[in-house]
């Protein structure tokens, strides 16, 4: 159809703005105005042949012919969203505006075209912008939200805020209501006190911290800001703001208060250890120092060759002890820097309990202890170091019986887990038990495994350190375990075995019990009964003493030099019936041991002092700590004196002499 004239198509002809016209089933052009040609950047001629699907990009052919037949005389105008491509290739962004008009009695459609292509480039930016946003949201875990605080307060959130709270995006305005019941039950009335008083008053500042719980139980903390904008009157209208998830650095601050307060243990322990090990290297040196002291006081020429034999054995045993000291530390250094050897073979674990067994029977039967045996008929083998292993079942056992008291049960069990091909050696004891705030650290340096209990000689907090080392070198495993009253213990060693084994045989060991201990046995820190040594009367100018020291050579040596200096001396190697001791001795000086067993030196002290049908007498705290605040809980027990191990003989004689003057000690 040629160009008309007339109104119309002059009015067609010089709109602004492009304009075509078409019949509904076909898919060329009527007529295109001048607008639509220099949009698209043709001439009126070649524009006019094309056809549609030409220049429209943005739909499919079938879409077009849709679109063009939905056009009738009485249709509403559509709007159809599109893009054309012009003469030089350049992409537009269009809004084609579609109705159908009568024109001489015929049905065409009318499309005027606007270039929204501006438009949709912002909208696209800002897409773009958003999208940019929810990543930096998402990689930030920081989503936004605003709240209606005059509507019942709904919400909207951002599409980080409702993955933050483990909600699918398209969940609905959520009222307050539901926020606050996904909020941890710990927090939920604190944030709803806090929200209903700040949106009451006329902050426009809100901030919180709380826990949320997501649908799968995981709990999340979330930090919230925001400003709250109000009307004239001060009425909350609404609050915009965003929650960011601190749970990780509420986790890191958590882990960091853990570590901090697992370094103030560690060094608390190790302030322990060295005070304990001072306490440890003191006790061994103070017999020799006493049997030194002993050999000047008296000379050569008054000391028989018996008398100078004690006095070396004294001095070789304690020397002996302290060498030990020396080697466990060195024990646990060397498998501390990785630097320790095994000597591996083909070792029968029945040989191993054998031999650690014998290095602590001396300790074992001078405390009468029950000894249970439980060994297979055959070997057990396992491929490692015997030296080694001897010395970490040795030490177990020697913890059992130092920890148990006098005719208490002991036992040791060699057996095999057969799915596991394990050899399992168990040690029991009837003792004190380990506290179960120790437990779980046992293993650790420094550790004791009795810390309320006073200390016990050569118990130094490495011992089961070195053992679990030790084991695990030989790709064994240890466990400890405890009674549910805290009394008894249970160890577990789990050793990879190397042959299978039978049913083992039990045999019982019980110590004879008319055994005694020698006063000698420095392995044997607890004796069931006094030793008791009594020299003549002593005068007045030489105040009769009373020893209590659990070390025998040290209690020995020093008893010895008092008698040679007139004294009277009374040696117990326990703190049991002290108050008896000095209610029917009535001493001037009692000279007490504070690492005593079953009751140390403290709790004596106080029980003397606390007696009012006694004789007060000079109290002499003896030990090998030597901190001021082992001398003020000394003080404070009711001791008159403190002595560091090894004593000042010299200045013990000051402090006995001095009681003859002051005629008693403390009331």
């Amino acid at each position: 159809m040629p160009r008309g004239s007339g109104p119309f198509w002059t009015f067609f002809s010089t709109l602004p703005i492009g304009a075509v016209l078409f019949e509904p089933n076909k898919e060329g052009f009527v007529e295109v105005n001048d607008a639509a040609c220099a949009l698209l950047g043709y001439d009126w001629e070649t524009l006019s042949r094309m056809k549609v699907s030409d220049v429209d990009v943005g739909r499919s052919p079938d879409a077009i012919r849709i679109d063009r037949r939905s056009v009738t005389p009485h249709s509403t105008t559509r709007t159809v969203s599109t893009q054309l491509r012009r003469a030089d290739g350049r992409l537009l962004h269009i809004d084609a505006i579609m109705q159908g008009i009568m024109i001489n009695g015929r049905l065409f459609g009318c499309s005027v075209w606007t270039d929204v292509t501006e438009r949709e480039l912002a909208v696209a930016a800002l897409r773009a912008r958003e999208r940019d946003l929810a990543r930096v949201q998402r990689i930030g875990r920081v989503g936004g939200y605003e709240i209606d605080l005059r509507n019942g307060f709904g919400g909207r959130r951002s599409p980080e805020s409702w993955r933050l709270n483990g909600l699918p995006e398209d969940t609905q305005n959520e009222p307050l209501e539901a926020w606050l019941k996904r909020l941890h039950p710990e927090d939920r009335d604190r944030m709803a006190e806090h929200f209903y008083r700040v949106v009451a008053s006329d902050a426009t500042h809100y901030e919180a911290e709380y826990r949320i719980v997501l649908p799968d139980g995981e709990i999340r903390w979330l930090s919230s800001v925001a400003e709250i904008e109000r009307d004239a009157d001060g009425h909350g209208i609404r609050m915009v703001g965003v929650h960011v998830d601190v749970t990780a650095l509420r986790k890191a601050e958590l882990a960091i208060a853990n570590h901090v307060t697992r370094l103030a243990e560690i060094d608390r322990r190790k302030n322990e250890f060295l005070s304990m090990l001072g306490h440890e290297l003191r006790n061994p040196l103070a017999p020799i120092m006493a049997v030194i002291e002993r050999l000047q006081t008296a000379g050569d020429t008054a000391i028989d060759a018996a008398g100078r034999k004690a006095a070396y054995d004294v001095i070789h045993r304690q020397a002996t002890h302290l060498r030990g000291l020396v080697d466990e530390l060195l024990d646990i250094a060397r498998i501390t820097t990785g630097k320790i050897e095994l000597t591996r073979e083909s070792v029968d674990l029945r040989d191993v309990v054998d031999a650690s067994i014998e290095q602590v029977r001396s300790l074992i039967d001078s405390q009468r202890h029950r000894l249970q045996i439980s060994l297979p008929d055959q070997p057990v083998s396992v491929f490692g170091d015997g030296t080694r292993l001897i010395q970490a079942l040795a030490n177990l056992l020697d913890n059992a019986a130092r920890y148990t008291a006098p005719e208490g049960d002991i036992a040791i069990f060699l057996s095999v887990d057969p799915n596991d091909r394990l050899a399992v050696v168990e040690i029991r004891d009837t003792g004190s038990g380990i506290s179960a705030d120790i437990l779980p650290m046992i293993s650790d340096l420094f550790v004791r495994g009795h810390q309320d209990q006073p200390s016990v000689r050569g118990e130094i907090g490495l011992g089961l350190t070195l053992v679990q080392r030790l084991i695990a070198l030989h790709g064994g495993t240890i466990e400890v375990r405890t009674g549910y009253d805290g009394s008894g213990t249970r160890i577990f060693i789990r050793l990879p075995m190397r042959q299978p084994m039978i049913p083992a045989t039990v045999r019982e060991v019980r110590a004879p019990d008319d055994r005694v201990p020698a006063s000698s046995a420095v392995e044997s820190p607890r004796l069931a009964a006094a030793v008791a040594v009594t020299a003549p009367v002593s005068t007045p100018d030489f105040p009769r003493v009373v020893l209590v020291d659990d070390n025998a050579d040290a209690a020995d040596s020093m008893a010895e030099l008092l008698r040679v200096t007139g004294h009277e001396v009374t040696v117990r190697h326990d703190g049991e019936g002290l108050l008896e001791v000095v209610r029917s001795e009535r001493p001037q000086v009692v000279i007490l041991d504070i690492g005593l067993p079953v009751r140390d030196g403290y709790a004596l002290a106080r029980e003397v002092r606390g007696s009012g049908d006694v004789e007060q007498p000079v109290l002499v705290a003896l030990t090998g700590y030597g901190l001021e605040d082992d001398r003020r809980r000394s003080s404070e027990a009711g001791f008159d004196h403190h002595m560091v191990k090894p004593v000042d003989f010299q200045a013990l004689r000051r402090i006995i002499a001095a009681a003859v003057q002051t005629g008693s000690g403390s009331a």
